[in-house]
């Protein structure tokens, strides 16, 4: 068989030296591009100027073979030698018609459905806005990007595609490795490969040719050659992109522009998505998130969560937006997350893919949803399809206003709890740990609702509620991701005390901000094999709102207080005793704020000073404690203790209603009492100190020669003299003027204070320590309206003398703490306005 081809021309400077070897290979060409080589040999430009020549062309595959010399002859017949070397001009851009030839079918129906991808290698590309995260640059090493995806020529394997354009600087460089890859489109997103193509712009704009496509896992088998072939019908030259151009053109330069997109609008659907609810013969009510691993953080975020389509393989999502900054740049990847709805908040998920904005940004696309637990079974390829129908950059977006706090209606769906009880349920504001530090904020509670609407279907076993909408203020909460805590309640409005715990759900301000939030309510006291929630906890943001209510500057309440519903002792109530502990340092709730004495009475009038609560003021719970003795004639004398906790602001709420409970109650009673707040009055008054009157009683003066003379000396928890009272003379039970003790002196309410008493002899002689009480100025300012304000006077030295005796050195007690007013100190604000 005997050919000739077309003169071509070959420049000195093309080879590099008259000796270097220049390897020609002959090929037999193949439609499938399975090209066989027929042979090669080997030249140098010193063979070529020797004249027309006839060359061997052998094959190494038959080397050695008997018989075997050469596979043919290549012949250069003629060899004009020029003046002038022969420009080749590799155009900058060529617009590129290509097609398939004898593609491998991969449908049933004996066809394909083929479409090509061009990737080729380059550096991530960050976003500029990228540096409002403190991104991490990428680093030098390049990886494989989609830059150009074509049409999809249906059953067909013989497709013609639309023409598409190459810039080499898009490439980056002519001989930069540039994968085609050839794939059957599959709608459910599990695109089949038919073959790879490796090559070069150099090489692609030489001329037309068929390239072959192969398998990477097939290219090993006996007698595969390839999966048909990539022709390269036509090039044309172009001009390059223009400067100005649109930004889905400019994404492909090698640095990302300057000006960026501010947002992204997708148009995204769902096809052939999996059915993973029972019955089998529904349908799914899928939604899905986008995760995003943020720099610093070791777990994905969720950046976005769509509304659900309910009962559908076939969703169409609304519209949505995503911020350029969250990205982060155009090959960071992130993750797309579909999930089936339950309204038990126990959501499954169907399946996930991860992909890049880059991606998309190249056209239209369906991504496979894969179920990472069931990848490797038997045919299984995927549980549906996303399809990221559409994206248009934004250069200019307006973020919808968030107001000042966001109006949120709340819906608990299939309630495991009581039918015919009604339920509510508390929001719970959980600031965030100080790391530390001792003096951590507690849990307070922001808002009871009322009684829900129950909604539920006449054929529903489990009720669902709704409650009307409430407001979610930013300034009161602090920050957007502050954790807030829901508790849902069945409560029995005719019984009026018994409440039971359905089950709780966490959530942040952002959480909200992202998309729909359902969440299951757990009760982690349960342990039923099988539990996984007690109903779903549904937040909708209703509206978002301005002009939040104005919070007042107050330093603590003045509260008046009753309790009812009481236990009758011969037609009386018991004689009891009231106590608010507190834990202003940090610790456990150790501090005693206010002490009442026992009484009959069941109303009181207290001021409760917010920094006596804690870190948090008026947001800080409290312990508060009933205790009484019941005197029953037929039974012997029996002490119950009941308490609850709350902070002083959840009076301020609506339905302030408290029980004190007690594991040990009286036959038939559910509680020991209601507490009921009749008024909340906030003051604005600063405590800088108290002026204190103290007497003594039975002082244990020992000197029989000289007449007792006692006195009163005031120590710092640093034993530094704060106060020295004037000598009381001739007498064992003084009663000392009133004098003044400075808070910032003392170093707070809660530092303690040691009060000595010694008496004087005279100028000439030393004065003898009688005893001491050591004590806080907070104890103090309630020791009269506990009436324990008497203190025994120790002695260590005496008291070591005398082991066997209940020792003590005289009674000292406090006849008035009128508190000190100062002009600045520590305030919170709070909801009530001062009158």
């Amino acid at each position: 068989m005997e050919c000739k081809w077309e003169p071509f021309t070959i420049n000195y400077d093309d080879i590099g030296a008259p000796n270097t070897p220049v390897q020609v290979e002959v090929w037999d060409w193949d439609g499938d591009g399975g090209h066989d080589i027929i042979g090669e040999f080997q030249l140098t430009l010193t063979d070529i100027f020797l004249g027309p020549y006839t060359y061997a062309i052998t094959n190494s595959k038959y080397r050695g073979i008997p018989g075997y010399s050469t596979s043919g002859g290549f012949t250069l017949s003629t060899i004009t030698p020029l003046n002038e070397p022969q420009l080749k001009l590799i155009p900058l851009a060529v617009e590129i018609t290509a097609s398939g030839n004898k593609l491998e079918i991969k449908d049933v129906t004996g066809s394909s459905d083929p479409f090509f991808e061009i990737k080729i290698h380059r550096h991530k590309a960050l976003f500029n806005s990228a540096n409002i995260f403190n991104m991490v640059p990428p680093s030098s090493s390049s990886h494989l990007v989609t830059h150009y995806r074509s049409d999809v020529c249906p059953k067909t394997v013989q497709p013609k595609w639309k023409p598409f354009e190459l810039h080499l600087n898009e490439i980056g460089g002519m001989d930069v490795e540039i994968e085609i890859k050839c794939w059957d489109f599959d709608g459910d997103g599990g695109h089949d490969l038919i073959g790879v193509l490796k090559t070069t712009y150099r090489e692609l704009v030489l001329n037309s040719f068929q390239y072959k496509l192969v398998h990477p896992e097939k290219k090993n088998r006996l007698g595969y050659q390839s999966s048909g072939a990539f022709s390269v019908d036509a090039i044309k030259p172009i001009g390059p992109r223009s400067q100005e151009g649109p930004l889905l053109d400019r994404v492909h330069r090698p640095i990302v522009p300057l000006i960026e997109p501010i947002a992204y609008k997708i148009k995204a659907s769902g096809a052939k998505i999996v059915n993973v609810d029972v019955p089998i013969a529904g349908k799914s009510d899928p939604y899905f998130e986008i995760h995003k691993t943020l720099p610093g953080l070791s777990k994905p975020q969720v950046i976005y969560r769509s509304s659900h389509v309910e009962n559908s393989s076939s969703p169409q999502w609304p519209e949505f937006v995503l911020l350029g900054a969250t990205l982060g740049g155009m090959d960071e990847p992130f993750t797309v997350a579909v999930f089936d709805r339950d309204p038990d908040g126990i959501n499954t998920q169907i399946g996930n893919f991860t992909t890049t904005l880059r991606e998309w940004m190249v056209g239209p696309y369906v991504h496979a949803i894969v179920n990472p637990s069931k990848v490797g079974r038997v045919g299984y390829e995927s549980s549906g399809a996303w399809k990221m129908e559409s994206i248009t950059p934004l250069m200019e977006y307006q973020q919808p206003s968030i107001g000042q706090g966001m109006e949120i209606q709340c819906v608990a769906n299939k309630l495991d709890s009581i039918l015919g009880k009604d339920a509510y349920y508390e929001a719970w504001v959980v600031p965030p740990k100080i790391s530390g530090s001792k003096k951590q904020f507690t849990s307070w509670l922001y808002y009871r609702s009322g009684y829900g609407n129950n909604t539920s279907a006449s054929t529903d076993i489990r009720p669902s509620y709704s409650w009307k909408p409430t407001t979610l203020w930013y300034l009161l909460l602090g920050s957007f991701d502050v954790g807030i805590k829901i508790k849902v309640f069945n409560f029995d409005r005719i019984d009026g005390y018994t409440r039971n715990l359905v089950g709780c759900c966490s959530f942040s301000l952002y959480e909200l901000l992202i998309g729909p939030y359902l969440s299951p309510l757990i009760d982690k006291h349960k342990k039923v094999p099988g539990y996984k929630s007690s109903g779903g906890f549904e937040i909708k943001i209703h509206s978002f709102a301005q002009n939040p209510p104005q919070f007042h500057p107050a330093t603590g309440y003045n509260l008046r207080f009753r309790i009812g519903d009481v236990e009758k002792v011969s037609g009386k109530p018991p004689l009891g005793q009231i106590k608010v502990l507190s834990r202003p340092l940090g610790e456990e709730y150790k501090c005693t704020l206010y002490k009442h004495y026992q009484t009959q009475e069941l109303s009181y009038d207290v001021f409760l000073p917010f920094e006596g609560c804690g870190v948090g003021g008026p947001f800080e719970k409290l312990v508060w404690k009933y205790e009484y003795v019941s005197h029953d004639l037929l039974q012997k004398p029996k002490e119950y203790k009941g308490e609850f906790k709350a902070s002083l602001y959840e009076f301020t709420l609506d339905d302030p209603t408290f029980f004190f409970k007690s594991k040990e109650l009286p036959l038939g009673r559910k509680h020991l009492g209601k507490f009921i707040i009749e008024e909340i009055r906030p003051v604005h008054k600063f405590i800088d100190g108290f002026n204190l009157t103290f007497k003594a009683t039975n002082l244990d003066i020992t000197d029989w020669y000289s007449t007792p003379a006692p006195y009163l000396v005031v120590k710092n928890s640093l034993g530094n003299i704060l106060y020295t009272s004037e000598i009381h003379g001739y007498s064992q039970q003084p009663q000392w003027l009133p004098f003044p003790l400075a808070l910032q002196s003392v170093g707070g309410m809660n530092e303690d204070i040691i009060l000595e008493c010694w008496t004087s002899h005279g100028p000439n002689y030393p004065p003898e320590f009688v005893g001491y009480k050591k004590i806080t100025l907070r104890k103090l300012s309630y020791a009269m309206a506990s009436k324990k304000n008497s203190f025994l006077f120790k002695n260590d030295a005496m008291q070591a003398k005398r082991p066997q005796d209940k020792y003590n050195a005289g009674t000292l007690t406090l006849l008035s703490a009128e508190p000190i007013i100062g002009a600045i100190g520590l305030e919170w604000n709070q909801p009530l306005q001062n009158k």
